[in-house]
């Protein structure tokens, strides 16, 4: 689990009536605090403290309960891991009356935590995580609006959010503004103590926060199995005592020297047992060297004579016990058959590890671990991998860089378009004419990769499909589905027959590609109204990972780095209009390199300029639609930042939709 730059960790929680205060609420079926009726009918009703938030600000011990399993387990494997870290709270946004207000899309902001530490108690089922603030580290808030757009994912986690540094000390000092301006129900001169002090310390504590991170352990390996502890039994400690020697290797005979006839071997005699006077000493078993096995026995030497016994017998002895063994009667020896000539194994394969090396540690300055670890496992398991998330987020960027090939000798990439509708789209056709088979680029480099893999060259080879999804995959693609299912060794079943005499160019090769072990495939899928949906068969045959981003993070991987107050802007207009679409992309974010190299303007003015043209230009509002209101509200209170006085553009744009959307008329900006 990782958080962005510049972020913290927020926790849903539910709400109560007047703060905390320790006890369950009054009227727990009439007030709604965002829990399941039923359980405030089962427990708060019935008396029952189980409410998972109701010590979160005692005066006394606070602690906040946390059931979520994948937060449990993120802390198993590294313990530290929320030391130090802060925590804020969020809920649904509440009134004096009626509680939270049902399909509201606004949160409110309750409060927030400087953890001190997570302790896991697993007393009870389900397990539960304890987490305690520092003493003087937690603070409330009074009952402040937050947007639910300015919360985002924590990648691992399901049920922690993150919400920007930034906007978490705005929100501090709007509620400190807002609690000296008027008398508050409910609020006391302790909060207003304590959220003071959080707003003074804010800075020092991101900074321990930071340093908290970056001092993380790798993850600790879980134990999976469960080890049975070892039962004595009276054969086990019989057999503890028993000796064993086993006589020394016999050195080889060497190559060039003429083998001896073989001397059969003498048979053991008979061990006699020792004097009645004699001391009890631990028996000793001596164990003769086996012989060698058919294809460790010298050519053309006879295999030795064995003597076999009459039948298998356990024997059980015990210190101090006589040994007699029996004699035995000598038996007649069968010659054994020659040994047979044993072919050669196969050699082992090694895997295909994607990203390659290099790849791998260019892909880590820009990408979370746990992306890169979740391409690792997916290249191992899936011939196919499919990279899914809104255009712009870096899915061919990364799709590029995943193999150590710069010259591009074992990587193609394939665009689809939208009329593909069969395999001959993709690998070619027969040529009615000639009656040779016209390959695409596709077909040669499948091609290229086979003839590798027979001269022994076992890197990977990879085909990146762009825009995977324009077209439906199950038709152009139906073959290497198919194909790609049977094991790589079974080179016959992965053989893809193209037709014609020859294909043209390769008049020496026949005219059919082997889908080789080394081939790998990755394609890029956009989620918009311009493409088709994967059918269960397509999705069954592949891996399917999601890469998301947020406006500073698009700027990360472009490797673009700009002043702190501008990247935050792009951050809180990424919040806003990323869940119609129109997110600060890597492709934005490169734009906004571009211009800036060429030093003809001012980074506020490059700045404006791009996100007019490529960022709200894609934003769609419709008239008397209350949502798309909201988000105009939004826009504009943004705007009117201070931090954005020298985005003149943008706002003259928000401002033409407030007078379009106020006349009745639809914004369509193409």
């Amino acid at each position: 689990m990782r958080l962005d730059t510049g972020n913290v960790l927020a926790a849903k929680m539910n709400a109560h009536r007047h703060q905390w205060n320790g006890s369950i609420c009054a009227q727990p079926q009439g007030w709604n605090c965002g829990a399941d009726a039923t359980f405030r009918e089962n427990y708060c009703a019935a008396g029952v403290s189980r409410c998972f938030h109701i010590d979160v600000f005692k005066p006394v011990s606070p602690r906040f309960v946390v059931p979520d399993t994948t937060v449990i387990q993120a802390v198993r494997e590294q313990p530290r891991l929320l030391d130090d870290q802060i925590l804020v709270f969020y809920g649904g946004r509440f009134g004096a009356q009626q509680g939270i207000v049902q399909g509201d899309a606004e949160h409110a902001l309750y409060g927030l935590y400087r953890v001190k530490d997570a302790v896991l108690d697993d007393s009870r089922t389900p397990h539960r995580l304890l987490v305690e603030p520092h003493r003087d580290g937690w603070a409330m808030l009074p009952r402040l609006k937050l947007g639910q757009a300015t919360l985002r994912s924590v990648q691992g986690v399901a049920y922690l959010k993150q919400l920007r540094a930034k906007t978490l000390a705005d929100i501090i000092a709007q509620a400190l503004e807002e609690v000296g301006a008027q008398k508050l129900d409910g609020w006391t001169a302790e909060y207003e103590r304590n959220l003071k002090r959080a707003s003074e310390q804010l800075p020092q504590w991101l900074r321990k926060a930071e340093e908290a991170w970056a001092k993380l352990p790798a993850p600790q390996a879980l134990q999976r199995g469960v080890q049975a502890p070892a039962f004595p039994s009276a054969m086990a400690e019989k057999l503890s005592k028993l000796k064993i020697v086993t006589a020394p290797p016999a050195a080889a005979v060497p190559a060039a020297q003429p083998v001896p006839e073989p001397v059969p071997a003498p048979l053991p005699e008979p061990v006699s047992a020792p004097p009645a006077d004699a001391p009890a000493t631990e028996p000793s078993v001596s164990v003769e060297e086996a012989p060698l096995e058919p294809e460790q026995a010298v050519p053309g030497a006879a295999p030795p004579a064995t003597a076999q016994p009459e039948a298998n017998t356990v024997a059980e002895a015990s210190a101090g016990e006589d040994i007699t063994a029996p004699a035995e009667t000598p038996a007649t020896v069968e010659p054994e058959p020659l040994p047979q000539p044993v072919s050669e194994p196969e050699p082992v394969v090694a895997p295909i590890v994607i990203p390659e090396a290099d790849a791998s540690a260019v892909l880590a300055e820009r990408l979370d671990a746990t992306l890169i670890t979740a391409l690792s496992v997916a290249f191992l398991t899936k011939s196919l991998v499919i990279l899914t998330g809104a255009p712009g987020a870096g899915k061919s960027w990364i799709a590029s860089r995943l193999l150590d090939d710069a010259r591009r000798e074992r990587t193609v990439i394939v665009p689809v378009a939208s009329t593909w509708r069969g395999r001959e789209d993709l690998l070619g056709y027969v040529n009615p004419i000639t009656g040779s088979f016209e390959a695409t680029e596709f077909t040669h480099f499948l091609c290229n990769s086979e003839e590798a893999w027979n001269r022994g060259d076992r890197r990977a080879r990879l085909v990146v499909f762009e825009e995977f999804n324009l077209s439906q995959p199950e038709h152009w693609l139906s073959d290497l589905l198919v194909r790609l299912e049977y094991d790589p060794e079974l080179s016959a079943d992965r053989k893809v027959v193209l037709g014609g005499s020859a294909i043209a160019g390769r008049p020496s090769r026949p005219c059919e590609v082997v889908l080789v072990p080394s081939l790998r495939f990755v394609a890029t899928l956009n989620n918009d109204h311009t493409v088709k949906p994967l059918s269960p068969r397509v999705l069954d045959r592949a891996a399917l990972i999601e890469v998301s981003s947020s406006g500073r993070v698009a700027l990360e991987r472009a490797g673009l780095m700009i002043a702190e107050e501008l990247a935050d802007l792009v951050d809180d207009l990424n919040d806003l209009i990323a869940p119609r679409g129109a997110a600060f992309s890597v492709r934005s974010a490169r734009s906004l390199q571009r211009a800036l190299a060429a030093n003809a303007l001012k980074p506020v003015h490059a700045l404006d300029l791009v996100l007019a043209q490529e960022v709200l230009s894609r934003v769609r509002l419709l008239a008397g639609d209350p949502r798309d209101e909201q988000l105009l509200s939004r826009l504009q209170a943004w705007s009117q930042k201070p931090e954005c006085a020298e985005l003149t553009v943008c706002a003259a744009r928000i401002a033409d939709w407030a007078e379009a959307l106020a006349a009745g008329r639809d914004v369509f900006q193409a």
